[in-house]
């Protein structure tokens, strides 16, 4: 079946179900993990454990593991990260080991017994909750000191307002809190009235919860009053705070429940959860809770918003939870398998979008972030990414392909020749800001069945399928030549860093190369008897990838010598390729076989991970390295979508898709499909995200573009929280993922300067946010994670050297 015939089929129904949060990876990690934190500056993620004397550090891109020594028995840990040093408390010692993020390195300091620790990152402090004292360590010089609290004999937990530089321990033998001051650090007493276990700040707020076995005190930062919430037959052992909601949460491990406080009524909720509840991760951004059941072997996940629960099941004996706000991944420490689970929060709930047309052929401007649907009847509708709203240009004819430019916010609409219409084949060239639009008529007539930009060239390369031709617009001037000869041309791809058309030639069994300076073409022949139906390109290593569905084979092409460097085995019926030039990783879609070949582009090792049905479209979203695979199977149709870093997939139903394109801006995946609804558009999304008050814009490039290869940018920071804003202190950046790890921007707050590494020609994504304190692990009371970073800022731009 040829492309064509599929796009007239298209019609699409999407149901709207939400998959749950799910397992993607079980990591091993040293014996009996205690604890786990996450820098997510650096996508690492590190745990304690206090069985084995290590610390395990995971690297949240790639899964990669490495063991690193503590000292004996190793319990909590916070991270500072602005200066990627991770501090651990040992209880079998009187000890506190520092670790070197970028070399793994460590160094442990005896004395003092930290029970637990918390870092201010803008002091670049370090506290730890001893016997008698409170141990201060000095993040630049390694200095390490106690100052002496001789009213408590035994302190629990420990946390720290970075906005006020104050400093609270839990004094659990004295049923008081410990406060000291950062600056002249004199410590005075505050009595509660009982014994806390655990101790939290909300620096938006300027109040500290301790609980104990009465309840939760909760005190006032600005004056140390205090009063307290009871709750019966408490026993805490976590207690974590949303400063977004101003919620806060105690696990009950008696009852096992958890109960949800309101800040500023201070009314309680209970909740349900599982057995021996004790450490939570809460995820501001989308305003989830994670709750570890240390006798129930799982993780019950709570809506913040409306306190629905959902269990996930994880290994024996989870304690420890922790959450990275970038990534949305969880991340569990379970003390009884010696391993850590990953559970991935996205929900993917499918929308659907009414459109008055049947949609043919996706694209997405990410500049402008308007996505694009070519129809059967002389319109393009026109999508805003950020609110949904749907808008006509005109066309003229039966849109079989579609094409965007970035640079010129120009949209190329390839229509078929319509002899029932009297329209020949022709392309729409619509202009972005205005919508409209001029045609541009085909010579050659035939079917238009796809289309390619080089937004570097600003030239157009159109497949002509039944007219065996291959059609070159120029962009500046709307002239188009033709390549004759061809035999019934199906897919193009460009690499704007050489310049190169990639054609592959249904029936030739050949690729056509054409050359876009020169205009020139050439011809790479591929295995006998082939049909090559797609091509991939990564422009990063240079390497084009052609899936042969008569051969089960994909063909790879070194694009230096056009020649063919390889073929590798594949499943049935090759179909579509899709590549992350980010992670150097290629996947294709085997529609008979129900699966995805998934190659790594370096080793050209192959895995293989099954579909939800006959695969049809598939794209690879750099952002959140995903991939989305448009199945069709019947009754059981709809999208798997692929975790890049564990291949594990996860399946949402709906009616069988057909194409299937992403908007790094917003993270939405739009489908149209093969089902029985006709005229719909719809949108897979993954969890909701709450607003966050620490806000980071980009200032555009003139034009959006990047002369250079390594463009600056400019980052202003707002914070808007209330009633008290801590200083946002950095800004981190990177390009074109949000899995990698991040750079730190130049300058100080409200602006920053940021210089990218080299990037390819073509178009890219820049993404930012900013931190103020709440990304530090300034609340240690144990086994709870919790870490808040400003909202994350996109900004699309095309380098053009």
């Amino acid at each position: 079946m040829n492309r064509y015939l599929l796009l007239l089929l298209v019609s699409f129904w999407i149901s709207q179900p939400s998959s749950a949060q799910t397992v993607t990876a079980t990591v091993p990690t040293g014996i009996s993990p205690l604890s786990v934190a996450v820098n997510p500056v650096t996508n690492q993620i590190y745990t304690a454990n206090q069985g084995s004397d290590t610390v395990t550090a995971i690297n949240g891109a790639t899964g990669a593991v490495a063991t690193i020594a503590a000292g004996d028995g190793p319990s909590g840990i916070a991270i500072n990260p602005i200066t990627n040093k991770i501090y651990v408390t040992n209880v079998n010692t009187p000890s506190l080991t520092v670790i070197q993020g970028n070399t793994n390195q460590s160094i442990t300091f005896s004395g003092g017994a930290p029970s637990a620790v918390a870092v201010n990152s803008a002091t670049n402090k370090v506290y730890g909750a001893a016997s008698g004292a409170v141990v201060v360590l000095d993040g630049t010089t390694n200095a390490f000191k106690r100052v002496p609290a001789t009213g408590c004999s035994q302190m629990s937990a420990i946390a720290v307002n970075p906005a006020s530089n104050m400093i609270y321990a839990a004094c659990s033998a004295d049923d008081s809190i410990v406060v000291v001051n950062g600056v002249t650090e004199s410590v005075s007493y505050v009595g509660i009235g009982q014994s806390p276990a655990v101790v939290v700040v909300n620096p938006v707020t300027n109040m500290i919860y301790a609980a104990g076995e009465l309840g939760v005190t909760v005190m006032d930062g600005s004056t140390n009053a205090t009063s307290t919430i009871a709750i019966a037959s408490l026993l805490p052992l976590g207690l974590a705070v949303n400063p977004v909601s101003n919620t806060i949460f105690v696990a009950n491990s008696s009852t096992g429940q958890v109960v949800a406080i309101d800040g500023a009524t201070e009314d309680a909720t209970t909740l349900s959860v599982g057995g021996s509840p004790q450490g939570m991760g809460i995820d501001p951004t989308t305003n989830k809770i994670y709750v570890a059941n240390s006798t129930g072997d799982s993780v019950t996940v709570i809506d913040g918003a409306t306190y629905a629960t959902t269990t996930v099941s994880v290994g024996l004996g989870p304690i420890g939870v922790a959450v990275n706000p970038i990534t949305n991944k969880v991340y569990v420490a379970n003390n009884a398998a010696n391993a850590a689970s990953v559970i991935d929060e996205a929900t993917y709930t499918a929308t659907s979008i009414s459109l008055p047309l049947q949609p043919l052929v996706l694209a997405i401007n990410p500049v402008t972030d308007v996505v694009y649907a070519s129809t059967e009847d002389d319109k393009l509708a026109v999508i805003d990414g950020a609110t949904g709203n749907v808008t006509f240009a005109g066309t003229k004819g039966y849109g079989s392909a579609l094409a965007v430019d970035p640079v010129t916010n120009k949209i190329y609409v390839g229509n078929l020749q319509s002899v029932q219409k009297e329209d020949y084949a022709n392309i729409s060239i619509v202009n972005g800001a205005t919508d409209t639009s001029i045609d541009i008529p085909l010579a050659s007539g035939g079917q238009p069945t796809a289309m390619a930009v080089d937004p570097v060239l600003n030239k157009v390369y159109v497949a002509n399928y039944s007219a065996d031709a291959i059609e070159i617009l120029d962009g500046r001037t709307n002239q188009v030549t033709t390549i004759a000869n061809q035999a019934f041309p199906t897919a193009v791809a460009v690499n704007p860093v050489s310049g190169m058309a990639y054609i592959a030639n249904f029936n030739d069994e050949n690729v056509e190369v054409v050359n876009g300076a020169t205009g020139t073409a050439s011809t790479i022949s591929l295995a006998p008897e082939g049909w090559p139906n797609d091509v991939g390109v990564n422009p990063v290593t240079n390497t084009i990838y052609v899936p042969d569905s008569f051969s089960n084979v994909i063909s790879l092409l070194d694009g230096a010598t056009n020649t063919v460097i390889g073929n590798l085995p594949t499943g049935s019926y090759p179909w579509r390729v899709a590549v992350n030039p980010v992670t150097n990783t290629v996947y294709v879609a085997n529609q008979r076989s129900a699966n995805v070949t998934v190659i790594d582009g370096a080793t050209l090792a192959t895995t293989t991970v099954p579909t939800l049905g006959y695969p049809i479209a598939i794209t690879a979203d750099t952002r959140s390295n995903k991939i989305y695979v448009a199945c069709d199977a019947g009754g059981s149709s709809g999208v798997t979508i692929i975790d890049g870093a564990t291949n594990v997939p996860t399946n949402v139903l709906g009616g069988g898709t057909a194409a299937v394109v992403a908007d790094p801006i917003t993270g939405k995946i739009y489908l149209i499909g093969l089902g029985s609804v006709s005229n719909a558009l719809s949108t897979i999304e993954e969890s909701a995200y709450a607003s966050i008050p620490l806000a980071t814009s980009i200032t555009p490039l003139p034009n959006n573009q990047a002369k250079s290869a390594t463009p600056t940018f400019t980052f202003t920071v707002a914070s808007r929280f209330s009633p008290y804003a801590p200083t946002p202190e950095a800004v981190y950046y990177q390009v074109d993922t949000l899995e990698g790890p991040w750079t730190a921007a130049k300058g100080a707050n409200p602006t920053f300067s940021g210089k990218t590494g080299a990037l390819t020609a073509g178009s890219h994504v820049v993404y930012a946010y900013a931190v103020d304190g709440q990304e530090a692990g300034m609340n240690g009371s144990g086994s709870s994670g919790q870490i808040l970073t400003g909202a994350i800022t996109a900004y699309a731009f095309t380098v053009v050297p």
